[in-house]
């Protein structure tokens, strides 16, 4: 797990809003990405 990585699950979750139309697809697709970004961030601390 890198910052490389973590940047670009960030980018992805950016597209997002571009992606899906539907509101409810896109609350859950960002819970998803959140709780993704934040084991990554927390792996990549631990990691340190």
């Amino acid at each position: 797990m890198t910052a490389k990585t973590i940047d670009k699950v960030q980018k992805l979750h950016a597209m997002v809003p571009r992606l899906v139309k539907d509101p409810i697809l896109e609350s859950d697709i960002n819970k998803s990405f959140n709780r993704v970004l934040a084991i990554y961030l927390r792996l990549f601390q631990e990691k340190e």
